[in-house]
C-alpha cells in the first residue's frame, strides 16, 4: 500500500499518524503563537508634523511567510483548523467532485504534504525540530511536488 498527501492520516500506520499529529501539533503552536505585529512610532527624521512610519515588532513563522507567498489566497485561521484537523486524526481527504475541491480537504493536503516534507527531507533552517524520523523509513510514502520551486525567492 502507498499514501499520498492527498489522503487522510488515519490511513496511515498508527507509528506514522502520530508523527504527522506531532508535526501538525508543532506547526499549529508556532503558528498561533507568532504572527505578523506591526505598530507605528515617530520617525527618527521626521518631515512634517505627526510624522509616522511602521515598526515590525513580532513576524510570522518563515514556513508560514512562505507558504503565504507560494500559494494563492492562503487564509490563517483555515490554515489552524486544518492543522487542528490534523493533530486529532480528523483530516479530510482532497477529493474532487464536479470539478470542485472543498476547501478543507485542499488546506489538509497542503499540511499533510508540509509535514511530509519535514519528516522526509529532514531538519532544515525554517522548522528546527526534532523529528522522529526512525519511525516513519519503513513506510512507502509518495512525495508530490512542493507548490513553488526551491530557488524562487520570496517577495517582501
Amino acid at each position: 500500500m502507498s499514501w499520498d498527501c492527498t489522503r487522510p492520516i488515519r490511513e496511515l500506520p498508527t507509528a506514522v499518524s502520530h508523527v504527522f499529529q506531532y508535526g501538525a501539533k508543532y506547526f499549529h503552536g508556532d503558528l498561533a503563537e507568532n504572527r505578523l505585529k506591526v505598530t507605528l512610532i515617530n520617525a527618527p527624521d521626521p518631515h512634517f508634523t505627526g510624522h509616522m512610519i511602521r515598526q515590525v515588532e513580532s513576524m510570522n513563522p518563515r514556513w508560514y511567510s512562505d507558504l503565504y507567498h507560494s500559494v494563492a489566497h492562503l487564509k490563517r485561521t483555515r490554515s489552524l483548523r486544518s492543522l487542528e484537523r490534523i493533530m486529532f486524526g480528523r483530516d479530510l481527504p482532497y477529493v474532487e467532485q464536479r470539478g470542485a475541491v472543498h476547501p478543507w480537504g485542499g488546506y489538509d493536503t497542503l499540511y499533510r504534504q508540509l509535514i511530509q516534507d519535514c519528516l522526509t527531507a529532514g531538519i532544515n533552517e525554517m522548522t528546527m525540530v526534532e523529528w522522529p524520523l526512525e519511525k516513519t523509513s519503513n513506510y512507502p510514502i509518495v512525495r508530490l511536488p512542493w507548490p513553488r520551486d526551491e530557488d524562487d525567492e520570496v517577495p517582501f
